[in-house]
């Protein structure tokens, strides 16, 4: 009987960790691939809209480790922001991480003041930029 219940709890304990990796996975919504084969993904549960600017963070998975001083960079997460109308795009930080679960940070910076500018097709911010501006209105 013992052995019974503390194979239901060990269960248990697996079934919610399991759901909570899982809740945390679908909240990052695959959007594309850049030019250069890197994918892009958009927190999903991070898009908010206040006046013309919809803000959200965004993740690039590189196809190829990118070498810096700190070391391999291999993901990168930006809070980016947007204006649909102008079709601009800014950033407030960027994240570099050295490996895939973004634990260990090679790099961060801060934009004190974030300029917008016109991103340039098939890059990180324009698959962004894309995917946000349209569904902007709808619920992850």
């Amino acid at each position: 009987m013992h052995r019974s219940i503390t194979s239901l709890l060990v269960a248990a304990i697996a079934l919610a960790a399991g759901a909570g990796t899982a809740q945390a996975q679908a909240r990052w919504k695959s959007i594309g691939k850049t030019t250069s084969g890197n994918g892009v993904e958009v927190d999903t549960h991070s898009i908010r809209r206040h006046g013309d600017v919809i803000d959200a963070t965004v993740r690039v998975r590189f196809a190829t480790p990118v070498a810096m001083d700190g070391g391999k960079v291999v993901l990168e997460r930006s809070n980016a922001m947007f204006k649909c109308a102008a079709r601009t795009t800014a950033t407030n930080d960027n994240f570099l991480y050295s490996d895939a679960a973004g634990r260990h940070l090679v790099k961060k910076t801060e934009n004190r003041i974030p300029g917008f500018g016109s991103p340039f097709k098939g890059t990180p911010p324009d698959l962004a930029m894309q995917y946000v501006c349209a569904n902007a209105g709808k619920k992850p």
